[in-house]
């Protein structure tokens, strides 16, 4: 069992993370993503290459954006987050 100090500090990072992913919307910085292109594309090469036929666990998958490419080259694929409403877009196809 959790120490309380710790459990306090589990509720008070699960409330943080829950009240960022209502507010935030990344809809307006769309047009900054044009100048990491080439770091999306270097991440898509390592999923392909990584992730291929294996099971992957993706710590902090926030609303699950990345869990479609992975997913076209995993065995299996879980994402988890602190964060129960990020689960719960994930869950509804979130990013």
């Amino acid at each position: 069992m959790l120490h309380s100090d710790h459990h306090e500090r589990l509720e008070s990072e699960r409330a943080f993370h829950n009240e960022r992913i209502m507010e935030e919307s990344r809809t307006h910085q769309n047009k900054y993503y044009v100048a990491i292109k080439k770091a999306q594309e270097a991440f898509s090469q390592l999923i392909r290459q990584n992730a291929l036929n294996k099971d992957v666990l993706e710590i902090g998958c926030f609303d699950g954006y990345a869990a479609e490419e992975i997913s076209k080259y995993a065995k299996s694929y879980t994402g988890i987050d602190i964060s129960d409403i990020a689960i719960e877009k994930a869950n509804e196809g979130g990013g």
